[in-house]
């Protein structure tokens, strides 16, 4: 890629109206680096400062050599002492080194969960005693000593963080170990990694005093340590093909596997090297050998501002110049200022349409899109450029902040981008890894938030510094300790309409919910609030996702339903990739397979939401228990009307459409008669098609009903067929119109001439005719009644009114007799059609 511009930037060297501009910029950046040389030689060759004898009187005869051993000038100096205590402060591990002879110079660093208390000079250690019930976060502590140094290891069992402090007036050092890292204060440190094979690796480190290694352990491993007077930026833990370098809170250490390694310490700076270089090239590349050519291999951030305006300059004369607009366009986003780009790519685009196939460009306009957030465009603009890993880095962050919200993300591919951006200016570093860090911490992906929070230096830019807090965080987060959590809360009190506040506080109401230590009123409340602080993205997206969730937990389907109506409706695409709306569907069937929800709120639902109802017999059930409540409150215009939409918009497929219908139909028919509206009741009767089993008695029970109540008798009658319901129905019709004769022959022929009559309607059969007997006053037919259905009556429910109708010369009142009537109410029957228990067999 850097081909590209190299070859843009030669033309502009060329060209008339920039050439003095530039020109003059590039001999000042000459002159500059040149005069910056000669002061670096200089005070190499400068005497050795005296070092400060007050706080460090048994350091002061030290030099270091660039062996990197350390040569004690003087040997009147005998061992330090050096009184090592601890003790319990709240939740951490209060560590004291005390001096009374002298004071060294020390380092402090971990190798995994060991931190490692090194000094610079020959130490007495006096140890009080310490009670390993006390400390459960120790399992030992070792010692490591050599003529010219000591070092104290203390063994936990999980990773803990030191907050170092010196006290000059007594000479005391005190390192507290907790759970939470604390600020990163301190010295900057320089890096400098090799980028060619024959290079070596650089480190500055300011307040840097002396150096001192220990033996080769088991493994050949050499354990060289650089000492300070004050502690620097934490430096992050990092493995080369050849040496480790430790993670490090004062000075600096490394672990040096190669015997041919050559490295030494001189005027602050510790250089490691090997004949005919090392095996790596450009750290930290692990997979490969090849050094990284970055678009902003020559950029100069100090620079660059001024020579941006320079630029601009020539650009606003009125003569468009492409190669000057590519230039800035460069300048800007090494800048980190992407709407500039942008805007300076689409002015140039205008006057240049073929700018769209230059891959340079096209490189500039996806960085560009990236740093606006633009993440679908990125790739559209990056896809036909390859052989570029800076630019598939680019590639590889737009998509995994897509991927983040709505799938796996390629952890791997994402991780191997550090070594792109240590490779950019410190705006572009800082400002993708932002990008990362939000991967990571949306899906607290360790393997993400330890490359890129806990094992990277901390933002050097202002805007950057709070994703990384959050990030750092998140990281640090433990279940276990619910404290652990602080960070999170602090974080989503600053600048609460900010990104970083906006993930602190959702990460921070998930980590109260997992630990229990938030009311189930409050998160929700929390979580709805949050919804509407961040708006138009993704994150909106994944926390109304996630409160949606919470809601179906917690069975509150009412207020599941419209946050996700609304969250398919404006993140479309992603909500059908992770199907939201069968999950929406689900709720509502959930909702309505409640016992008792409140009448009004599930009519409201019922009619906001029966769109998305399944076309099957799930949906029919919702539809019943809906039309059930406006039935029993004798709303049946209301409860017909809901049918009839109901079956137009959603009764459309399936084997078992027919018998779905006949359902609907017959319920329709079932609230017309009980509305009073036997015409509407035949017609919805008349749609009922291929009908089966009891349902023909029950079509044509309703039928000669609604016939009876348009004063049609005889219609009613023939209506009915020779099924025992049916004839049972027919004679209940003779009996309330009080022709006892005809009801009786019907009851007659249900007792004794039909077959495969359910007992129950055969007892009530033989009691109403037993009732029509006595009520015509027919002595010898109620004997007969008797002798025939003595036998069937025995121990059934119905034996004392049998016997009590069937007692010869029984003086029994018409009033008495209107009570024992066997004859249902019709009405109440047809209501239990909307009850629950109802079940119609279609």
């Amino acid at each position: 890629m850097i081909r590209y511009f190299y070859s843009f930037l030669f033309i502009c060297l060329l060209h008339h109206s920039i050439t003095p501009a530039i020109c003059a910029k590039s001999q000042a950046s000459k002159e500059k680096i040149k005069e910056s040389i000669e002061k670096q030689l200089q005070l190499l060759n400068a005497p050795t400062p005296s070092a400060d004898s007050k706080k460090n009187p048994a350091t002061a005869s030290t030099v270091s050599s660039e062996s990197g051993n350390v040569v004690i000038a003087s040997e009147e100096l005998t061992k330090i002492d050096a009184k090592f205590s601890m003790v319990r402060e709240g939740e951490g591990v209060k560590v004291a080194l005390s001096f009374d002879n002298g004071v060294p110079y020390y380092a402090v660093f971990c190798r995994g969960n060991n931190w490692y208390i090194t000094l610079s000079y020959p130490t007495n250690s006096i140890m009080t005693n310490w009670q390993a019930t006390e400390f459960s976060e120790i399992n030992t502590i070792d010692t490591l000593s050599t003529d010219e140094a000591f070092s104290y290891i203390i063994h936990f069992n999980k990773k803990l963080y030191p907050t170092i402090k010196f006290d000059d007036h007594k000479n005391i050092l005190t390192l507290t170990f907790g759970q939470e890292r604390g600020e990163e204060e301190g010295q900057r440190v320089s890096i400098m990694q090799p980028r060619k094979k024959e290079d070596t690796f650089h480190m500055r480190l300011r307040n840097a005093k002396t150096d001192v290694e220990f033996e080769p352990d088991n493994l050949g491993q050499v354990l060289w340590v650089i000492c300070c007077d004050d502690h620097n930026k934490p430096i992050a833990a990092h493995q080369y093909p050849e040496f480790d370098i430790l993670e490090s809170y004062q000075g600096a250490a490394f672990l040096l596997r190669a015997d041919e390694l050559d490295y030494s310490y001189v005027r602050k700076v510790a250089e490691i090297s090997k004949a005919g270089g090392m095996a790596n090239s450009y750290a930290p590349v692990t997979y490969s050998t090849d050094p990284i050519s970055s678009i902003f291999s020559d950029f100069n951030a100090l620079t660059a501002p001024q020579i941006s305006k320079d630029v601009l300059k020539t650009l606003v004369r009125g003569d468009p110049h492409i190669k000057d607009g590519l230039y800035l366009m460069w300048l800007y986003l090494g800048q980190g200022l992407g709407q500039e780009a942008a805007d300076m790519a689409e002015q140039m685009l205008v006057q240049a349409p073929d700018l769209s196939l230059l891959p340079f460009w096209r490189s500039l306009r996806g960085l560009a899109s990236l740093f606006r957030f633009r993440y679908p465009k990125v790739p559209a603009y990056l896809k036909f450029i390859s052989d570029e890993p800076e630019v598939e880095c680019w590639s590889t962050i737009a998509q995994a902040v897509q991927d983040v919200y709505s799938g796996p993300i390629n952890v791997p591919k994402l991780l191997r981008c550090k070594d792109s951006l240590l490779a950019s200016p410190v705006a572009v570093q800082e400002r993708l890894r932002n990008d990362i860090l939000e991967v990571g911490i949306v899906s607290h992906n360790k393997s993400i938030l330890m490359a890129y929070a806990n094992n990277f230096t901390a933002p050097t830019l202002a805007q950057n510094k709070s994703i990384f807090e959050v990030a750092t965080a998140v990281f640090n987060l433990d279940p276990t300790r619910p404290s652990s959590g602080t960070a999170l809360k602090e974080m989503s009190e600053k600048d609460p309409t900010s990104k970083a506040s906006i993930l602190a506080t959702f990460e921070y109401l998930k980590f109260l919910h997992e630990t229990k230590k938030i009311d189930l009123a409050d998160e929700l409340k929390q979580l709805d609030h949050l919804r509407y602080r961040w708006r138009g993205d993704l994150l909106e997206y994944t926390i109304c996702k996630y409160l949606a969730q919470r809601y179906i937990e917690e069975h509150r389907y009412a207020e599941a339903l419209p946050l996700l109506r609304k969250t398919i409706k404006f993140f479309t695409k992603e909500s059908h990739a992770d199907k939201l709306p069968e999950q929406m569907q689900q709720v509502l069937i959930d909702y309505f397979n409640q016992k008792s929800p409140p009448v009004l709120e599930m009519l409201s639902i019922f009619q906001d939401y029966t769109s998305i109802a399944p076309d099957d017999e799930r949906g029919d059930a919702i539809m019943i228990k809906a039309t059930n409540i406006l039935a029993n409150l004798e709303l049946y215009d209301e409860a017909i009307g809901l049918l009839k939409d109901y079956l137009d918009h959603k009764v459309k497929e399936g084997g078992d459409l027919q018998k779905r219908k006949n359902k609907i139909y017959y319920r329709m028919a079932v609230a017309s008669i009980l509305g009073n509206k036997p015409e509407d009741c035949l017609d919805y009767l008349a749609d009922i098609k291929d009908i089966t089993g009891q349902f023909i008695d029950d079509i044509a029970i309703l039928k000669s009903e609604a016939y009876l109540r348009r004063q049609k008798t005889e219609q009613a009658l023939q209506s009915l067929g020779n099924t025992p319901a049916q004839q049972f129905h027919k004679a209940s019709i003779y009996l309330g119109n009080k022709k006892w004769a005809e009801a009786a022959q019907v009851y007659q022929g249900i007792a004794q001439h039909l077959t495969n009559v359910p007992e129950q309607i055969k007892e009530n059969a033989i009691i109403n005719l037993a009732l029509c007997y006595a009520i015509i006053q027919d002595q010898k037919a109620l004997a007969d009644v008797h002798s025939n259905f003595k036998e069937f009556m025995a121990k059934r429910k119905g034996e004392q009114t049998f016997e009590f109708l069937t007692t010869p010369d029984a003086k029994i009142s018409l009033t008495q007799l209107s009570s024992l009537q066997q004859v249902d109410s019709f009405a109440d029957r047809l209501k239990a059609v909307f009850s629950e228990a109802s079940k119609s067999t279609p």
